[in-house]
């Protein structure tokens, strides 16, 4: 929990709860890096409601979008370079408002997972 605070994300202790029951393969109450990968690098579903609660998570201030910033935390916890935030937006902001809406963001997601 302290790690995910760190990185300026507002989780509830809930959610991190069924986090770390979802990738907690060995059942130890503790996520492994081989756990925390598996979890990163698995298939993102392909219905458009799945994305809900990961735009929710990186809405930190809860706008209904995503700005630079928030898609700079988004590249971070993946693994990318947070340069990458901005070459992300740029390619998945169609409306050129320099913000990601919900429906941008699972354009986005299903891009990224094909």
């Amino acid at each position: 929990m302290r790690a995910v605070r760190e990185t300026c994300l507002q989780i509830t202790g809930e959610d991190a709860a069924a986090f770390v029951a979802a990738a907690d393969t060995d059942g130890d109450q503790l996520i492994s890096q081989v756990e925390f990968d598996a979890v990163r690098t698995q298939e993102v579903p392909q219905d458009a409601d799945e994305y809900a609660d990961a735009f929710a998570a990186f809405d930190v201030d809860e706008s209904g979008f995503l700005s630079l910033d928030e898609m700079e935390r988004f590249a971070a916890l993946c693994g990318c370079p947070e340069d990458s935030a901005a070459e992300l937006m740029a390619e998945a902001d169609n409306d050129g408002d320099r913000k990601l809406s919900r429906t941008e963001f699972t354009a986005l997601m299903k891009a990224l997972n094909n």
